[in-house]
């Protein structure tokens, strides 16, 4: 094994490929970020969630569409930083010819693609990185301007002639 690059070579009776090793910094990092993942699914869900439902009420409270706007926000925040890391990671890819890139930590022993093989993969994450981005952007940009629909009064214009009556209850006799 060489510890320069930590990479080990390993036969197998077909042929012959290498592995990057895991190493503990990577093991901390995915446990990290298992972490945070689990973190924000839990936010979401005690924080936006229970404010769904007043914020689509009749009458919606203006603090129940703010905390949705921050929540959406910062989804699409978290979607748009994802997305530029795996864009980040299709380039350096790209640029080595190697999957995973010299230099990754990875959390469990992984095998090394090269040559074409591995610029297709850092291709279509380069490729998948740039739409995800996108459509994090227009899906921020949109729930920001769908909730600020519901704070605006509503204003409805009727043909020449049409009257809405004012419905009571119990109905006038």
């Amino acid at each position: 094994m060489d510890q320069a690059d930590n990479t080990a070579a390993c036969e197998t009776s077909a042929s012959r490929y290498e592995l990057m090793r895991a190493t503990p910094a990577g093991r901390r990092l995915g446990a990290i970020l298992l972490a945070l993942l689990l973190v924000g699914i839990a936010a979401f869900a005690l924080l936006i969630v229970p404010r769904m439902e007043s914020a689509f009420a009749p009458l919606p409270s203006g603090d129940s569409i703010q905390m949705l706007k921050t929540g959406f926000a910062l989804f699409a925040l978290a979607v748009v930083a994802l997305a530029l890391t795996l864009a980040a990671n299709g380039w350096r890819i790209v640029r080595s010819g190697q999957a995973p890139p010299p230099g990754t930590l990875v959390w469990r022993d992984t095998r090394i693609i090269r040559g074409l093989p591995a610029r297709r993969t850092g291709i279509a994450y380069l490729a998948l990185g740039v739409l995800c981005c996108a459509l994090g952007i227009g899906l921020g940009v949109h729930i920001w301007g769908l909730l600020n629909r519901l704070t605006e009064p509503m204003a409805i214009n009727l043909p020449p002639g049409v009257v809405i009556l004012k419905q009571t209850f119990p109905p006038a006799r």
